[in-house]
């Protein structure tokens, strides 16, 4: 549920926070800060079959990564000699892809079944709402659209009773 609200904010408010950081001389990074924020939040998703597979079925989880770096280096470069550091970043969430696809199917098949798409409707709704939201807002402070943008998510994921008595007790 983190990486919902993570990937959409940064997907918003890339060039606000580069600006803020940096100014206009890195404010091309935006874009690879974006991606790159996605790629981790698709590694967020995919944890808990990555801690499966390598469990459970430690050489594919070999193969697939095996595979993977492969994926990157051969796109690297083939891409980032002319494309330059985006290009890198989308060959990074791509790679976080096929780690997610792969993994997934594997666990599924070969270790247990499980219904792993279920869990991601309600931060899916709650991450779309609080995006329109951050999207049509008004530019204020970078730092006050990201209070507003955990706020929404928060509230909405409550709203829509995505937390259960089990999660309220761990706290």
């Amino acid at each position: 549920a983190v990486a919902v609200p993570i990937a959409i904010g940064a997907f918003i408010l890339a060039t606000p926070l580069t600006l803020s950081f940096y100014g206009t001389e890195f404010l091309p990074s935006a874009k690879a800060l974006w991606l790159l924020v996605l790629a981790a939040s698709v590694l967020f998703i995919y944890s808990p079959v990555n801690s499966l597979i390598i469990s459970q079925q430690t050489k594919s989880a070999t193969k697939v990564t095996g595979f993977t770096l492969l994926f990157n280096l051969v796109f690297n470069l083939i891409f980032l000699p002319k494309y330059g550091f985006v290009a890198g970043a989308v060959i990074t969430v791509c790679s976080e892809l096929i780690q997610l696809f792969c993994y997934t199917y594997i666990v599924k098949t070969k270790v247990l079944q499980f219904k792993f798409g279920r869990y991601f409707v309600k931060p899916a709704a709650a991450g779309i709402l609080m995006g329109v939201i951050l999207w049509t807002m008004p530019a204020f402070n970078v730092w006050l659209s990201v209070a507003i943008g955990g706020a929404i998510y928060t509230a909405a994921l409550l709203l829509m009773k995505f937390f259960k008595r089990s999660d309220w007790e761990l706290f």
